[in-house]
């Protein structure tokens, strides 16, 4: 197994694939995930150094001491650098995540649906809900209106509160 996707993918849907039979496909069509709620920021696997150099063209190694929040011969080189890590990590997620879980869903005869538009703090979450989106048969979205869930503040990197 290449990671955690396909682990679950082989031990969670396929035993229900083989119960179903038949069905698959016709009266159950769809793998479904509600949404990716993380505590913490996914942002780092121990392929992303080989993922960078395929994706951005360029050595992220002479770069890295910006992650920890220094800058890196100059504020706009540091910049692009940062955008390049979200970029990487957001086409990651939509790759091997979104995209790999429809690859095998589709093998098997089901479509995938998912609010796979992912969290939205701006500062906090590598994540393009359109190119997440774009890997779904069925795009699915919801949306919250409290003050931890609005655009460009720094919000905690917890999960819904209890008030919700």
């Amino acid at each position: 197994m290449g990671n955690t996707l396909e682990w679950h993918y082989e031990k969670g849907i396929k035993p229900l694939l083989g119960d179903a039979g038949v069905l698959v496909g016709k009266t159950w069509q769809y793998s479904i995930e509600d949404n990716f709620e993380a505590d913490l920021m996914y942002s780092w696997t121990p392929r992303l150094l080989d993922e960078f150099k395929t994706r951005r063209g360029y050595d992220p190694v002479p770069y890295l001491a910006a992650l920890a929040g220094e800058i890196v011969d100059s504020v706009g080189l540091t910049d692009r650098f940062l955008a390049d890590v979200r970029r990487t990590v957001a086409d990651c997620a939509a790759d091997q995540h979104y995209g790999r879980w429809a690859e095998l869903a589709h093998a098997d005869g089901l479509k995938v649906r998912a609010e796979a538009g992912g969290q939205h703090h701006p500062r906090l979450y590598s994540n393009d809900g359109l190119m997440n989106q774009g890997r779904m048969d069925v795009p699915v979205a919801e949306f919250w209106e409290i003050e931890l869930w609005k655009e460009n503040q720094g919000a905690p990197t917890d999960s819904h509160p209890s008030r919700c």
